[in-house]
């Protein structure tokens, strides 16, 4: 036997507890048919009216123990419903709501007997929250009413927004119960000014209602305004019109939305029910018809594998709630339940406009889907979403700002310009200008450069975590394939650029050479995943009553700076590494100058982080939008000007060559890649003195590469001179003061010893030149010649 305890007298409540007493009428003759009857049993009921009074629904808990009950189905509201549930549960009884949401009630260790059809605030509040993130809604404001389900449900809603990184700027609370109601003007008028356009209410309908006038005055409604209201705010119409509203108050409805768990499937059965039954329309009705069906399930599976069917007639030993129910499909949708008892449920959201109310949106909790099922129509009777906040204070762009499209645009079309002028220089790839910096290299360093410019898009519209990982991994892959195949390159030029032995037999370099290039690259974005994976980067919202951004942080903020400051550090010995050889090798002769435009790309990337640190470093909230444009502007500017220095100076010298080869033009003379030459000649009108230009490095000066010197032997003046060609500067010695010997470091090399014990490596040409030189500079007189060139030793 099921007892229905519900406050049908009540005034504000009794209309919702006609119909959910209408709804367990109307299905008692199906329970008996479908459930109970198959199993040998028979459902039957007694209705009390509760008055509303919680000591009314103690006595009558008693009295429905008194007539043998095993179960009772109530209270409306959660207050009655704590007080009842434990004393049925002391008596032995089931208890059951259909509305009853209270989160303590969720608890089986004081409620061990309860269950409900209805979702908790915990879910509701959930529910809220998902349906202002599904709408792009990322800054409200909460009015709540000062009872327990208001705190219950504003606590889940906050909890929730605060991990949907929608901001919640202020919780307003009214004192409802005092007449007028308290701290409503106070409340408005900080939402008024917290400069958000959205606005959770969390409480009653007739509560709203009580306040419409001021909210007028305040000016909270508008084209601009929008109101998000709970469960208990979807009697909205029916308060309206019990209290008769005029138009004035109709009118702020207009726009509101209410979520409520699905009550009608989209079965023939139920709207069939619903056809025959129209008092189940009203909100929780339907819920209540649950409750029964819930029950009855419950008792026939506790009745069909007892031993003795009088231990669950009398109430005697009954089992938890999470062993009693059984889940089925009902006329409101499945009809699931957790461990507490609460009701799995699917929400949807309802549209008020022109005094009539509407499904517009379904919130599938698996998930958390939101979809539309018919187009909303705000307080203009528009369906176009209004903005939380004034589009003036967003810290950030959004996708469908004219500012995000062209930022995409520029971005978008500079990435495109990268790409094809690589392929470009790929149809060119036999001239000399890209040989020398290499194909391999300017790929890598094309992907690098769309790489960063890809990481500059994840910095539009609010960011989720992937958008996060996405950027900084993308950064760390970017950079080090721009500068690491650089600095490779430099470090080759530096080592052996003007030195032939080495050029000759060092064409083609062994994985075992490459490797430590490789594991260079790779450990910026290991340290990157390694972040990852101990304190994944997250977005975090950053509210201030003027602006609204957001910033990437880890949950560890120790975690964070160790791996930010170790991230950077690393990049910048890369950067110093490019700059110092960069700087050793300014002076080589190259087809490209490659070395050259390195040296500016790398001055410039310096002084793009210089710029960037501070912006990098403080934090200034409300210059978010100045400090995105900022960071973009020289994003681009940099990635822009690598590709100057590369892509588009080697294409203008490959088409300079060309021009140079097959036009009018007189050809340049050519940049040699290394000394030609390695000859002695006679001076004109000095036999004892021999000049010529060879590699020459100097032994133990620090930074020293190869670089190409003329080598003068005046052998009849007394002195040796090793000239730079590039600009003139070197070293001239007594030829008394000079030691010469065969290098044992460097092949085919002679070490001069100088007066000031500076040691030069001169590279020969040949075994045969090595031995002729060493044994002219050792003999002190040079040979005869042996050509009309004037050539002594070639």
């Amino acid at each position: 036997m099921n007892v229905p305890c519900l406050p049908l007298c009540d005034p504000t409540d009794g209309p919702a507890a006609s119909a959910a007493v209408a709804a367990i009428k109307a299905s008692i003759d199906e329970v008996n048919q479908s459930v109970a009857g198959p199993a040998g049993h028979k459902v039957s009921f007694s209705l009390y009216d509760s008055q509303g009074s919680i000591s009314k629904s103690v006595n009558l808990a008693f009295t429905a123990a008194n007539d043998g009950a095993v179960g009772v189905i109530g209270e409306l509201n959660s207050g009655p419903s704590k007080v009842m549930a434990l004393t049925a549960q002391n008596l032995g009884m089931y208890t059951c709501s259909g509305s009853a949401s209270a989160v303590e009630l969720s608890d089986k260790t004081s409620y061990s007997q309860f269950f409900r059809t209805f979702p908790s605030d915990n879910m509701m509040g959930e529910a809220l929250a998902q349906f202002v993130a599904a709408m792009k809604w990322r800054s409200v404001a909460v009015l709540a009413s000062n009872t327990d389900y208001a705190r219950s449900l504003s606590s889940a809603f906050s909890n929730t927004a605060e991990e949907l990184l929608v901001d919640v700027a202020t919780v307003q609370t009214i004192q409802f119960s005092s007449d007028p109601p308290t701290g409503t003007s106070v409340s408005l008028k900080a939402i008024s000014e917290v400069g958000v356009r959205v606005v959770v209410f969390l409480g009653e309908a007739y509560e709203w209602v009580s306040i419409a006038p001021q909210i007028r005055e305040a000016g909270l409604f508008g084209p601009e305004w929008v109101w998000v209201g709970g469960d208990a705010t979807s009697s909205m119409l029916r308060v309206l019109n019990d209290k008769k509203a005029g138009q004035d108050v109709r009118e702020l409805t207009q726009g509101f939305f209410y979520l409520f768990p699905n009550e009608i499937a989209d079965s023939n059965d139920a709207k069939a029910f619903v056809a025959k039954n129209s008092a189940v329309k009203e909100h929780y009705a339907m819920l209540y018809r649950e409750c029964l069906m819930a029950m009855a399930r419950g008792f026939v599976q506790q009745l069909s594998s007892a031993k003795n069917k009088d231990d669950v007639l009398k109430r005697r030993n009954p089992v938890p709630v999470n062993k009693f129910l059984v889940p089925f499909d009902g006329l409101s949708g499945p009809v699931k339940f957790n461990d507490a008892g609460d009701r799995l449920a699917d929400f949807t959201a309802f549209n008020i406009f022109d005094s009539k109310e509407s499904p517009v949106f379904r919130i599938a909790r698996d998930g958390w889907t939101v979809t539309r099922v018919n187009d909303p129509k705000f307080f203009d009777g528009s369906s176009k979403t209004p903005d939380d906040r004034p589009s003036s204070i967003l810290g950030y762009l959004r996708y469908s700002s004219i500012g995000a499209w062209i930022v995409l645009g520029v971005t978008g079309l500079l990435a495109l310009v990268i790409v094809v002028s690589m392929f470009i220089l790929i149809t060119v790839h036999k001239e000399e200008p890209v040989q020398e910096l290499g194909l391999p290299t300017l790929a890598y360093v094309t992907i690098g450069l769309v790489a960063i410019l890809g990481a500059t898009a994840t910095w539009i519209d609010v960011p989720t975590r992937i958008s996060c990982e996405v950027n900084a991994f993308l950064l760390a892959v970017g950079f080090q394939l721009v500068f690491v195949p650089l600095l490779r390159k430099l470090y080759l030029f530096w080592t052996r650029f003007e030195n032939n032995y080495l050029l000759r037999n060092h064409k083609r370099r062994t994985i075992v050479e490459e490797l430590p290039w490789v594991l260079l690259a790779v450990v910026h974005p290991l340290l990157v995943l390694g972040w990852d994976m101990l304190s994944p980067l997250e977005p975090k919202l950053v509210a201030t009553p003027s602006a609204i951004s957001y910033q990437c942080v880890s949950p560890n903020g120790t975690v964070q700076a160790l791996f930010r400051w170790i991230s950077l550090g690393w990049c910048a010995v890369e950067l110093a590494s490019v700059l110092f050889l960069a700087m050793s090798v300014r002076r080589l002769q190259t087809a490209s100058k490659i070395h050259r435009y390195t040296l500016h790309l790398v001055q410039n990337t310096i002084f793009s982080c210089i710029v960037l640190a501070p912006l990098t470093i403080l934090s200034w909230p409300t210059f978010a939008l100045g400090t995105y444009y900022i960071e973009t502007a020289v994003m681009l500017y940099a990635c822009g000007f690598a590709w100057g220095c590369l892509h588009l100076r080697i294409y203008n010298l490959t088409k300079r060559q060309h021009r140079a080869r097959f036009g009018s033009n007189p050809p340049s003379p050519k940049m040699s890649s290394a000394v030609e030459s390695q000859q002695l000649l006679q001076v004109t009108g000095k036999a004892s003195s021999l000049v010529g230009e060879f590699p020459v490095k100097w032994v133990g000066r620090f930074a020293s590469t190869w670089e190409k010197h003329r080598l003068v032997l005046a052998l009849g003046e007394g002195y040796v001179g090793l000239i730079r060609s590039t600009d003139s500067s070197g070293q001239v010695t007594a030829l008394k003061h000079i030691h010469a010997s065969r290098s044992t470091k460097f092949p085919l090399c002679i070490e001069l010893g100088m007066a000031d014990k500076a040691v030069a490596a001169v590279q020969m040409k040949s075994e045969e030149q090595l031995e002729q030189v060493l044994n002219m500079l050792l003999s002190r007189h040079a040979p005869a010649p042996t050509g009309p060139n004037r050539v002594y030793i070639a």
